[in-house]
């Protein structure tokens, strides 16, 4: 039987992960055990063999095609606790695939339509 592969949406994670951290002053040690607690629950509950994490990258087609307001121009600008530090952590020790151009939440459903025994 082909392996399952959980598809996520890694850009939420940072700022989850981050929050916490800064909510609880926790060190980044602990951080990443969160991480790691968190990926194996997704592979559990999704009855998944592996996964890929998808991260969105600096540019995003929404930019440009937001006429009335700019896109996500609501958000926080700052960024939690250890936010980049959790995304280069992910880039460097999981698989994980970087999405130029779009977010990650867009390629991770084209992944799912090209692609069989995937599961969001």
């Amino acid at each position: 039987m082909e392996n399952r592969i959980a598809l996520i949406d890694g850009d939420s994670i940072p700022y989850k992960l981050g929050y916490v951290a800064e909510k609880n002053n926790k060190p980044f040690g602990q951080v990443v055990s969160l991480l790691e607690g968190m990926l194996t629950t997704i592979k559990i509950d999704t009855n998944s063999d592996e996964y890929i994490i998808f991260l969105s990258g600096k540019s995003n087609f929404r930019n440009n095609v937001a006429k009335i307001a700019e896109y996500k121009g609501g958000r926080k600008v700052d960024k939690p606790r250890f936010f980049y530090e959790i995304r280069k952590y992910m880039k460097e020790n999981y698989h994980t695939f970087h999405v130029h151009g779009a977010e990650a939440d867009d390629l991770v459903a084209i992944y799912q339509t090209q692609f069989e025994n995937t599961i969001i």
